[in-house]
């Protein structure tokens, strides 16, 4: 379990190095569209910048302080947090009105996007910016907004000083109206205790009066020296002198008309009630005399610090920021193309496509050259070439297959037309008849043959008069003899028959490669496509199945679809061969190029060979 665990590690660290590799020769190819995209975008930008009218800005800072307040000025921000009264004030500074205001007092327009309000962390500032394309009106607007606050602050603690002086002017009027109707209830119940007091002393006076004219009649009745006349005087002086008390009690309150509270319960009353209501009114006057001291005393919270300061450069537009940027943002665009057309592209480019789609080894990468019906056979008119090693290589891998099970036919097709396959069953031809092999290729392709075209051999005769008449594979064969040894034998397809597919899967065709086996040590076959059943037809009865793929042109379902037909058959499946490859699918053209590109001029005239290095052109 271990050891699995380890190599499906290992495989996925080859899947991920593969696809940065990938991606990289992905860039690398469209490496001038990203360069050319980023140009033309920076320099959009760059021209973009010098349109634009310069914008500058100008800073102007406040400070906030908490308002200082007596009495009973009740200040809502003494349970605020300098951080809090801090924001309170930069969210005042927001408000449509300052801004309005001061647009107000300047005759012109400002924005809500010109202006920035921030609170600078940590401390008790508030700083404001102020953009505009004329710097002196960025910072005349900038000053006048700090004035609008400031006076707006102002006005806000003045209405609430202005409001706590009306209410305590209101409840100093209510309790002087108040006083007054108490005093005027004492006024009229002291009047009547005074009349009532004035009444009982008078009854009093009069009642003493009288008693002590009785005892003074029983005293003259009396004898000088009856004991009891004594007494009588006595009685009689003591009379008078609560006679005095009372007409003195009764004179002072016909002087003064004033009577006490201890003589009357209900007076009592409406005394203590005056002296309440006195203590109230004082402390009403107290508290608005303590109220307009710290009116005058407070502080406004808000204080300028230094008058607005203009920026000489101008903030916008930063031309060299913009094409940075802008040229950054035409490269991450094309990249983002790139990639997206890449994963649009289900089309097969590389060995290591032909790995993760299908499983499959890449026998070979042919790059893109001349048909043979431009310079002949490739392999044998430029055996030095970089593409006739693509096309050794390719002999090397299929000999490298046969090692367990040999090949003596080998079944080149296609999963659509004009891919190649004709070219290079041909060219593989050649490389194996070089290596010293007897070939026979066989052209089965009944729909669209071109191994003559590329051979220039007749076609008069081939594959199709054997399904007519009988006859010996060896009265069809052609020669093929083409300079440095490229010498084998092709069988072509001769006329054109209406039902090649089942020509093509016949007994007597399974008896042709049977000849043909018999006559060459190898035989390279070409079909039509797999968008007939013609090369299905024959897979079952061949050694291998050598699958020809366009580079960058043929599509994945249709490479599936010829997959599925062949498993189907259960042929054997030798690999892909990737062909026509650019120069920018992979760097074998370069390297053959580099490594095996000779003179030809020079080595006929003996003269010393030179390799050409994959830089030099």
């Amino acid at each position: 379990m271990k050891q699995s665990y380890e190599n499906e590690s290992t495989d996925f660290d080859l899947i991920d190095a593969e696809s940065l590799r990938r991606m990289g020769r992905l860039l690398w190819r469209n490496a001038w569209i990203i360069i050319l995209v980023g140009l033309f975008a920076g320099l959009a930008a760059f021209l973009f910048s010098h349109t634009q009218a310069p914008v500058y800005e100008a800073r102007a800072q406040i400070l906030v302080s908490r308002p200082a307040t007596q009495g009973q000025a009740v200040d809502i921000t003494q349970a605020m947090t300098s951080q809090q009264i801090t924001q309170t004030y930069v969210e005042m500074f927001r408000l449509p009105s300052v801004r309005e205001a001061a647009a107000e007092r300047l005759q012109v327009d400002i924005q809500a996007n010109q202006i920035f309000i921030s609170a600078l962390t940590n401390t008790q500032l508030i700083e404001i910016r102020v953009e505009d394309t004329i710097p002196s009106r960025a910072s005349a607007a900038a000053d006048t907004m700090v004035d609008v606050l400031i006076a707006k602050n102002e006005e806000i603690q003045s209405a609430r000083f202005i409001a706590s002086e009306q209410s305590l002017n209101a409840q100093i009027i209510e309790t002087e109206r108040q006083i007054a109707e108490i005093q005027e209830e004492i006024k009229t119940r002291s009047a009547i205790v005074v009349e009532e007091q004035k009444t009982r002393f008078e009854n009093q006076i009069s009642s003493v009066k009288a008693e002590i004219a009785g005892l003074e009649r029983e005293l003259l009745m009396m004898a000088p020296e009856n004991s009891q006349a004594d007494d009588k005087r006595a009685q009689i002086e003591q009379l008078r002198s609560l006679q005095r008390g009372y007409e003195n009690t009764y004179n002072t309150l016909r002087t003064q008309n004033r009577a006490s509270s201890s003589d009357d319960e209900e007076l009592a009353q409406l005394e203590r009630t005056f002296n309440l209501y006195q203590q109230i009114y004082l402390n009403l006057l107290n508290n608005r005399e303590a109220l307009r001291l710290a009116r005058l005393q407070s502080t406004l919270g808000v204080a300028p610090i230094d008058a607005a300061q203009i920026n000489p450069i101008p903030i916008r537009p930063r031309t060299n920021l913009n094409t940075m940027l802008g040229g950054l943002a035409g490269v991450i665009l094309a990249i983002s193309v790139v990639f997206l057309r890449d994963f649009m592209d289900d089309t097969i480019k590389s060995r290591e496509d032909v790995k993760r789609l299908f499983g499959l080894s890449t026998l070979g990468q042919i790059p893109e050259h001349e048909t043979p019906a431009e310079v002949g056979l490739f392999i044998a008119s430029q055996p030095r070439s970089p593409v006739s090693e693509t096309y050794r290589a390719l002999r090397t891998n299929l000999e490298f297959s046969a090692v367990d099970l040999p090949l003596k036919t080998i079944l080149v097709t296609s999963a659509g037309p004009s891919e190649g396959k004709s070219t290079v069953a041909a060219n593989l031809a050649g490389a194996l008849a070089q290596a010293g092999k007897k070939v026979l290729l066989l052209d089965t392709d009944l729909r669209r043959p071109r191994i003559h075209q590329y051979l220039g051999l007749g076609n008069r005769f081939g594959l199709s008069d054997l399904f007519i008449k009988p006859g010996k594979l060896s009265e069809i064969i052609q020669p093929y003899e083409g300079p440095n040894n490229t010498t084998f034998e092709v069988v072509t397809t001769g006329g054109i028959p209406p039902n090649p597919g089942e020509l093509l899967g016949s007994d007597r065709m399974k008896a042709i490669l049977e000849e043909a086996t018999a006559r060459a040590e190898i035989v390279i076959i070409d079909s039509a496509p797999s968008l007939v059943a013609d090369s299905q037809a024959i897979s079952a009865n061949v050694d291998g199945v050598l699958i020809v793929i366009e580079a960058g042109e043929t599509h994945v379902e249709p490479v599936r679809s010829l997959l599925e037909s062949l498993h189907r058959t259960k042929a054997r499946i030798l690999g892909l061969v990737l062909n026509r490859l650019k120069a920018h699918h992979g760097n074998y053209n370069g390297y053959y190029s580099g490594y095996y590109h000779t003179d030809e001029e020079e080595l006929s005239h003996g003269k010393k060979l030179h390799l050409k290095m994959p830089w030099k052109k």
